[in-house]
Formats: structure tokens, sequence, C-alpha cells
């Protein structure tokens, strides 16, 4: 497990990462506030620190200060060593977030089997944390291509919605269709049909903006949100997609699979422009009219209306 020490003292810090490696950690000394900091709050960062009390324009308790203001971070278990033993000093200490108060000199019994019991409650959490991240994976992945599954999109969609709806921007929706799909399950097996959905799922997302999301709707029917998306714009994301599935086949060790796809766009311009499960149906409509039509085609609701008024 890996402990930043963060300290200026040079013999400090000198005699406390020989006898800290020699148990088993990976030592990172920082000797500034500033490095410190930027070491315990990036991404990934390690979960345990060593601060000293005196370091630059800081103190260590100032800098635990401004650890532990940060709000959704994970919890690091952080230990200020200082030189005071009163009662005082280390409540005061442990009341701005210190979960433990060393004194100076240091007794190094002491600081191993505080680390010690420091390595097995962030052990605890780390593991707590996975099974977390593994359980909201089950409720909002799809297993088999690793993007949003059902629940998760349409949830995104209706946040997306809102804020669109807030900030007077359209939302356009893009239904796609693998094309025939039993057909390739049936040829290749599942083993081959999966590996499509998989294939599928990376080139669609390669074709989207951060902003937007892309999930697998069921089967092998997939819904695309792009927020703030005007008309034109809508038919590149999807001609972009229909183009990335269809340009190159899936090959695999044995097989070579073509594969297209239907799409089918609407947009929802504000409030009054209907419900979001109105687009949905919108954009489903006209997916299945380039069904009709032929497949691996991208059809616009909104030239399925405007035909059907000048047919009247």
């Amino acid at each position: 497990m890996d402990i930043v020490l963060v300290t200026a003292d040079n013999d400090l810090s000198a005699s406390l990462v020989d006898t800290i490696s020699g148990w088993g950690y990976r030592v990172n000394v920082a000797r500034s506030s500033d490095v410190a900091l930027k070491i315990l709050q990036r991404s990934g960062a390690p979960v345990l620190a060593i601060i000293d009390e005196k370091i630059d324009k800081m103190t260590g308790l100032d800098m635990i200060r401004c650890l532990r203001r940060r709000s959704g971070a994970p919890y690091q278990y952080l230990i200020l060593l200082g030189k005071s033993e009163k009662k005082e000093d280390l409540l005061l200490s442990l009341h701005f977030g210190a979960d433990e108060y060393i004194s100076k000199p240091i007794d190094v019994l002491i600081l191993k089997m505080q680390l010690h019991v420091a390595r097995r409650i962030m052990s605890q959490q780390i593991r707590a944390q996975l099974v977390q991240e593994e359980l909201w994976n089950q409720a909002n992945m799809d297993l088999l291509t690793g993007i949003p599954n059902r629940r998760a999109v349409l949830k995104n969609l209706e946040r997306s919605a809102m804020l669109c709806s807030q900030c007077e921007q359209p939302i356009g929706i893009l239904m796609i269709d693998l094309d025939h799909f039993k057909m390739i399950n049936d040829n290749f097996g599942h083993d081959g049909g999966d590996l499509v959905l998989k294939e599928a799922s990376q080139r669609m997302q390669s074709c989207i903006r951060t902003s937007d999301t892309i999930g697998r709707f069921g089967g092998e029917e997939f819904l695309a949100i792009i927020p703030n998306g005007a008309v034109k714009e809508l038919l590149r994301v999807a001609e972009r997609i229909r183009e990335a599935i269809a340009n190159e086949p899936v090959v695999t060790d044995d097989f070579v699979i073509p594969v297209t796809c239907s799409i089918g766009v609407a947009v929802r311009w504000d409030n009054t422009d209907g419900t979001i499960e109105e687009t949905i149906q919108r954009a489903d409509k006209a997916l299945y009219v380039a069904k009709e039509m032929g497949r691996n085609k991208v059809i616009s609701a909104w030239s399925l209306h405007n035909r059907s008024r000048l047919s009247v």
C-alpha cells in the first residue's frame, strides 16, 4: 500500500522512509504543501498519508482541513505528526479531521501499529467500495457490451431532457437496430451474435460526443441520446453510426460477419413538443420505416411528418 509522507524536514523524511519501507509500504515524499495536495487530490490518490505539523506556508492541520472539505472525495486515512503531547492538541487534530495524532520524537512501534490499523481499515473500505461498484454496474450497465442498459439509458434520457428543457435546447433521440440479427445468430451462433453486439457498441460509441449517451435498449436495439442536437447534426451522427457499422464486417477467427443497422431519428424541441415517451415512439416509427424501405438506412421522424402533410 502506498503512503504519502508530507514533510519539509529532510532528516525526518530520511528516517521514516527507511523505516516504513522496511515494513512493506511504498513511500512517496512530498516536501511542500502544493505538491502534497496535488498528489492527494488526484484521481487514484494513495489512501494513507503521514503529515508533519509544520510544512511551509500551510500547516499539517490546515492541509487535513483542506482535504476533508472535499465533497464526494474517497476517504483517506490521515496521520498528523506533532510536537505537543497535550490532550487539547490531540482532540483539536481529531476534531479537524486527523485519524491519528503521533507526538515527536516518534515511537516507531506506535507508528507501526497505527499504520497496521490504517491499512486494515482502508483495505476494508476499498473492498466495500469494489462491491458497491460491482452492484452499481450490475444495475446500470449491460454486462455484455459494457454500455448503459435500458434502465440506465432511460434515466439518463429523463435527466438530459429536463436539462435541455431548462436551457431551451432540443434533445435528439436515435433508435438503432442491427439488421437481420436473428439470421446472424442462426448462421454464426450466439457467440458470433454476442461478438457483433460488442463490436457494434464500440463502433457506435466512437461516433458520438462525450456529452452524448448510447445504451442497449433491448436485444439488438440501441438508443442514443444527443442533447442540443440540431436536425442536420442528428442526421450526421446517425449517418456516421450507420457507416461505422456497415463499412466493415465483424471478423472472428472462423467467420467474417457482415453487419448493417437501421436508424430512426426524432427530436423533442421543448415541453410543448409532446412527452419524451412520444419522442421515443416517433424515433421508433422512423426506425420501422427504415426497415420497411430495405434496411441499412437513416430515416427521420420529421421527414415522415412532412411527407404525410404533403400527401393530404
